[in-house]
């Protein structure tokens, strides 16, 4: 199964501009968010009985991860309260990931990334 949105021609494109990049300098960056306040739907329990639980009165507000991912390893990561913005993403690659990928260009792993 795979999803409806799947355009195997852009992807193939995409792989075909890519080809000459070296991975090494790829980042990938994401931010998913959740609520933290969820509670699981199914517990596990002895055959026979029955799972009891308490789940919170009240939402809290969602939290968003802005974080990134390399070759390398997970780069710099921020938790932000809500949703992301732009001010919240800016300050997020001005504070975090672009002095990370200037420190790990000074250390020989690649040149930074636009060079």
């Amino acid at each position: 199964m795979v999803a409806s949105e799947r355009n195997e021609e852009a992807r193939s494109a995409w792989r075909e501009r890519l080809s000459g990049v070296d991975p090494g300098r790829l980042v990938f960056v994401d931010e998913p968010s959740t609520n933290i306040a969820l509670t699981p739907r199914y517990a596990r329990v002895p055959k026979g009985r029955r799972a009891r639980g308490k789940a919170p009165r009240n939402w809290g507000k969602n939290v968003t991860l802005i974080s990134s991912i390399s070759a390398g390893g997970i780069g710099p990561s921020m938790s932000i309260e809500g949703s992301s913005d732009k001010e919240s993403f800016s300050l997020y690659l001005r504070e975090l990931l672009c002095p990370a990928l200037e420190r790990r260009a000074d250390r020989g792993y690649g040149r930074p990334l636009g060079a």
